[in-house]
């Protein structure tokens, strides 16, 4: 550490802290959506709404008395809790407790001694928790690894000056990023609007009459269908004259208005059991995308996941699609290999339907329109397969 002020010390984590690891009951999965005044926090939990930062809430939670009876230990408010098992310490989740709680087995806590609470909050912000981790198959961080981490000390009230200033130094930030999420949100429809114009052919415009010579689209569609029952064990469906979009929704007059199981297979998928994954395997989930943005914020093990359930498996090029809440408007194209909850469906271009416009074409407004028109399920809604091939 480097010299410090004078007035200050250097001291350790295991000094002016307790450190706490969480506890899972018993039949746990018994207990979903079960109420009481003490949440149980699971790693999840700190990405619902209002948790960003300051904990309050939970999926489960327990009473006191149940607390005791289970054995769970209850972190006091102004903790700090983290993720100290699996691939989510990567994902370097940091909250503090904003009341009583208790955690689960996969998370521990920093309960400050003596300290300003937030003054420690600051403080474990600098920490990367991933450089803490064993390097085993199954990443984990045990109190042994934070206890010894060398904590710089100055006088309390000092402390309480440095958060204060801080503070301020953040509500200035967050003002920035407010600002700037506004200039994202016009970002945002500009982008709607570019797609939408070049689904309707206008960024092409110039480009079809100086180029008169080219396939049609009646051409193209017949080249698909006969490309596409020259494979084995496909399902033939007849196709007609093509299906078309809302009325405000208009195409130049060499392009065919189509739905999606006339071009690709949506819905049909390869599965494979967990036993048949190997650990070094990229297994994705939908949480790894971020909305609208299909930006992918994470890439993570079958080792890391630990994954229990059958996956979809995917090859490089495949269009990656979130059906469940497809609202949220995830959608990839997988750059190698992997495998994928059975959330996302894996999209083939095939011939004669290029990746790209295929990924542009589910993220447009006209798509979406319709997905949300047709999909199922009130408070988790899905694209289910049959309405999959009939979109436009």
């Amino acid at each position: 550490m480097s010299e410090l002020p004078k007035g200050w010390i250097e001291t350790t984590v295991d000094k002016i802290a307790y450190l706490v690891s969480g506890k899972t009951p018993k039949n746990v999965a018994q207990f979903a959506n079960h109420t009481g005044s003490v949440p149980w926090v699971k790693v999840s939990d700190m990405t619902l709404p209002g948790n960003e930062q300051y904990v309050s809430k939970s999926v489960i939670s327990f009473s006191e008395s149940e607390c005791k009876n289970f054995g769970l230990p209850v972190i006091p408010e102004g903790s700090v809790i983290f993720p100290k098992n699996g691939g989510a310490i990567a994902t370097g989740k940091k909250r503090q407790t904003a009341i009583n709680c208790s955690i689960d087995l996969n998370t521990m806590a920093v309960i400050p001694t003596g300290i300003n609470k937030d003054f420690l909050f600051y403080w474990i912000q600098t920490v990367d928790l991933s450089k803490l981790s064993d390097g085993s198959v199954v990443p984990q961080i045990n109190k042994s690894d934070i206890a010894p981490l060398c904590f710089p000390l100055p006088p309390l009230n000092e402390q309480r000056r440095i958060v204060a200033k801080l503070d301020r130094l953040f509500a200035r930030s967050r003002c920035a990023r407010e600002e700037l999420g506004r200039v994202s949100g016009l970002v945002q429809r500009y982008k709607q609007a570019v797609l939408a114009a070049a689904f309707r052919g206008d960024l092409t415009a110039d480009w079809r009459e100086e180029n008169t010579d080219v396939e049609t689209a009646p051409e193209l569609l017949k080249r698909i269908q006969a490309k596409r029952q020259d494979l084995p064990n496909q399902k033939r469906k007849s196709i007609g004259g093509g299906r078309s979009v809302s009325d405000s929704f208009e195409t130049p007059a060499t392009w065919l208005g189509l739905t999606l199981g006339d071009v690709i297979d949506y819905g049909k998928t390869v599965k494979s059991e967990p036993d048949e994954i190997p650990h070094d395997a990229w297994v994705l989930e939908l949480e790894d995308i971020e909305k609208d943005k299909s930006k992918l914020l994470q890439r993570m093990t079958f080792a890391q996941r630990l994954s229990k359930s059958t996956k979809n498996r995917f090859v490089a090029g495949d269009v990656l699609y979130g059906k469940l809440r497809p609202y949220l408007n995830k959608v990839l194209i997988a750059d190698q290999d992997g495998y994928c909850t059975t959330e996302i469906i894996p999209i083939k271009a095939n011939i004669g339907v290029h990746e790209c416009y295929l990924f542009y074409w589910l993220k447009h407004p006209e798509f979406l329109n319709y997905v949300e028109s047709v999909s199922h399920g009130i408070q988790m809604p899905r694209l289910g397969t049959e309405a999959g091939l009939q979109a436009p």
